[in-house]
């Protein structure tokens, strides 16, 4: 109801400056929100499913303190790449979007890089160096799994940025296959590598390294996908 209502209001904000509705209904702009629509749906249930899948196979075949060991460092991981990830929504993204010849992408590429990597890089060093201070300070020292695969974890973190960096042009340029697609194969390798090594005895430490792995391929994958669409999906 209360979804409606701010609809309603909206819309009708939008009637009385004056602006034209037409273009919520044209056939280009709901082709183009339902391609986001999935794409924003592809992104939010694929990878917290196959966690719940991994999760549970750490509590089945290794213990449930081990399973709660790894959601936490994913916790910790998924914090501090926030303020990251959420400039590269607000600030990246639209960039990218409006950049339209092959010279102006690279260029908000290449930007991106130079601006953000560092801080990256900075920040992944600090929490690597004080691992143990940051994992005893927000959670206690029974989390000293956590704190032991905490270099690892932020190796993959890194690479995941990067990926990031060029994942974001699939969204930019709303290539919709292509990111649903790639995000459904790297969750099914994803998830089947930490299988896996949590079969094989390998724990924790084998699924950090699954996820170095998968944002790895993923890093190659978005880069080789821009590059393709650069080539031959632009037309000036």
């Amino acid at each position: 109801a209360g979804g409606g209502i701010a609809l309603f209001f909206l819309l009708q904000g939008i009637r009385r400056s004056g602006m034209e509705l037409s273009f919520l209904f044209s056939r280009k702009e709901c082709r183009s929100l339902v391609g986001y629509f999935f794409m924003s749906l592809a992104s939010s249930v694929a990878f917290p499913a196959m966690q719940i899948i991994v999760r549970s196979a750490l509590g089945s075949h290794v213990s449930w303190e081990a399973a709660g060991q790894w959601s936490a460092l994913l916790r910790l991981s998924d914090a501090y790449l926030l303020v990251f990830t959420t400039l590269l929504s607000i600030y990246y993204l639209p960039k990218l979007a409006e950049a339209g010849t092959r010279q102006e992408i690279a260029g908000v590429v290449r930007n991106g890089v130079a601006r953000f990597l560092p801080l990256v890089l900075g920040t992944a060093a600090v929490v690597s160096v004080y691992r143990e201070e940051i994992v005893y300070l927000f959670l206690d020292r029974s989390f000293h799994l956590v704190a032991s695969v905490m270099p690892l974890q932020v190796l993959g973190d890194i690479i995941k940025f990067i990926a990031l960096i060029f994942g974001n042009y699939l969204w930019a340029k709303g290539l919709v296959s292509a990111f649903i697609w790639s995000e459904i194969g790297l969750v099914v390798f994803h998830g089947g590598i930490c299988i896996l090594a949590i079969r094989y005895g390998y724990g924790v430490v084998g699924c950090v390294v699954a996820s170095i792995m998968t944002y790895f391929i993923a890093m190659i994958l978005y880069f080789l996908l821009m590059k393709l669409h650069m080539k031959t999906g632009l037309h000036r």
